[in-house]
């Protein structure tokens, strides 16, 4: 007696590290058979493979410090977990304050979105302007930037935020008024010794 149903052998499945893959779609049919006279082909059938890798968007540091006087910000880098098979568009936002669009880092704006391109495992955040201004004492600027969205979101996991610390480089100089001053002692007291500063200040001393 011979079988009405037999098992088609396994065939390997490859199961690749690459995201955001589309389905791939095989079919399989038949094409003759062993006697011939007598059978009938029936129809094909098809086989999806899905991509079930995930990848994720990170900062390349949670942490980020760049002086005042450094004019912009550098080498702050975005990487994936995994390379991609499409396109992937990142939206960043941050603060300080609630700033769903844009985000203000020491005056500049950052809003750009960040683009990745199938193949790409790291790509840099657009370079933004950093204040430099002559006001000394000031406490640390510190902001924050995460992701918010990503195009596609299906298989994308959004990594932790970044802190970015703006450090101030201004330095005070205390200073007399002259270096010299004269007094008569007739004239009892002293008056007229001023002590300056060389540049404002945003706290007490």
């Amino acid at each position: 007696m011979i079988p009405q149903h037999w098992k088609q052998p396994d065939f390997d499945i490859t199961n690749d590290i690459t995201a955001l893959e589309t389905d791939e779609i095989y079919q399989l049919s038949f094409i003759s058979s062993t006697p011939s006279q007598d059978v009938t082909l029936g129809n094909p059938t098809t086989i999806t493979i899905t991509d079930d890798d995930v990848v994720t968007v990170s900062f390349g540091s949670l942490t980020y410090s760049f002086s005042e006087g450094a004019g912009q910000s550098s080498g702050i880098n975005i990487s994936l977990s995994t390379s991609i098979a499409q396109a992937l568009s990142v939206t960043i936002t941050g603060g300080p304050g609630t700033q769903p669009s844009i985000v203000v880092i020491s005056g500049s704006d950052v809003d750009s979105p960040v683009m990745f391109q199938a193949g790409d495992v790291s790509v840099p955040l657009p370079n933004f302007g950093i204040t430099d201004d002559t006001t000394a004492l000031e406490t640390n600027e510190m902001y924050q930037l995460s992701f918010s969205s990503s195009t596609p979101s299906q298989d994308v996991t959004l990594g932790n935020p970044t802190t970015i610390t703006i450090t101030d480089d201004d330095v005070v100089t205390v200073n007399f008024g002259s270096l010299t001053y004269s007094f008569s002692e007739g004239a009892g007291q002293s008056s007229g010794i001023n002590i300056s500063l060389s540049t404002s200040i945003a706290q007490a001393l």
